[in-house]
């Protein structure tokens, strides 16, 4: 118990007004936490956050740009405070905060061949979205995305058939959308490989309460490697020979800079007591 209250009067005693925590992408977590030497890190205001939480009123005082988290910001009971002394955080006056799942990634992309780049990325990455200077990339896919196509800007009946799959090396890790048989929503689908028929084998369709198979025509599949042929599209997967490794690869043109990857586990997260 002891060091937990030396740890809890080191906060106070770092910050000039510990009823307000201010935060900046610009910031350092060494800082005093003021508006003039805020925070770099949500966490970091959280922390302090809960230190002063249900003593008295407190305010994290969030400043315009975007705050890339490497990991969830789970919040509990424990941020709340207690109706005398609310925990509250908000937005600096006229600026617009961002809390970003995504990774930046400093990727080297290299020829891989037919106009197509490839890249390595962190290992173990989770993500089915990339995104280059702000803008989303498309997945491989068939059929190929057309805005004014609907649904899904493309599909086909034969999207994951046994003679359309029988080309692709590696569809473990592919998806397939397919909208439901009457329409009713939507089914999605993570390709786990194929079985000794050719057949592709996957799992998934949970999304949907009324089970009636999917849609004859309107599905198609994404993420396959052999279907990256539209300029600007991309496939990701984790290499099954190098479970240290996983790989990009992108369509020209995409050897840009600012590439940003959305990861799978969200930004924030509140759970109940």
């Amino acid at each position: 118990m002891k060091p937990r209250i030396f740890s809890e009067l080191i906060l106070t005693a770092l910050c000039a007004a510990p009823a307000e925590f201010h935060v900046s992408p610009g910031g350092d977590d060494a800082n005093a936490c003021t508006r003039d030497k805020p925070f770099a890190t949500p966490a970091r205001a959280q922390q302090a956050a809960r230190a002063a939480a249900g003593k008295e009123p407190v305010t994290v005082w969030l400043r315009g740009g975007t705050y890339a988290l490497p990991s969830p910001l789970v919040f509990t009971p424990a941020d709340l405070g207690t109706p005398d002394a609310p925990v509250v955080g908000q937005a600096f006056a006229g600026e617009s905060p961002v809390l970003s799942g995504g990774l930046k990634l400093d990727l080297e992309w290299e020829p891989h061949r037919d106009g197509i780049l490839k890249a390595r990325v962190p290992a173990g990455l989770i993500s089915d979205q990339l995104f280059v200077n702000g803008r989303r990339q498309i997945m491989a896919r068939y059929r190929n995305y057309e805005a004014s196509v609907r649904p899904y800007g493309g599909y086909a009946a034969e999207a994951f058939g046994a003679e359309r799959a029988a080309w692709w090396t590696d569809p473990a890790g592919g998806y397939i959308h397919a909208m439901h048989s009457a329409h009713w929503g939507g089914y999605h689908y993570r390709i786990t490989g194929r079985n000794e028929k050719g057949e592709i084998t996957y799992e998934g369709g949970w999304q949907n309460n009324r089970q009636m198979g999917m849609h004859g025509q309107h599905r198609h599949v994404e993420n396959i490697f052999e279907e990256l042929d539209a300029p600007g599209s991309i496939s990701a997967k984790a290499h099954a020979a190098d479970t240290s490794s996983s790989s990009a690869t992108c369509s020209t043109p995409c050897a840009r800079p600012a590439t940003t990857a959305a990861s799978t586990r969200g930004a924030a997260i509140g759970t109940g007591g």
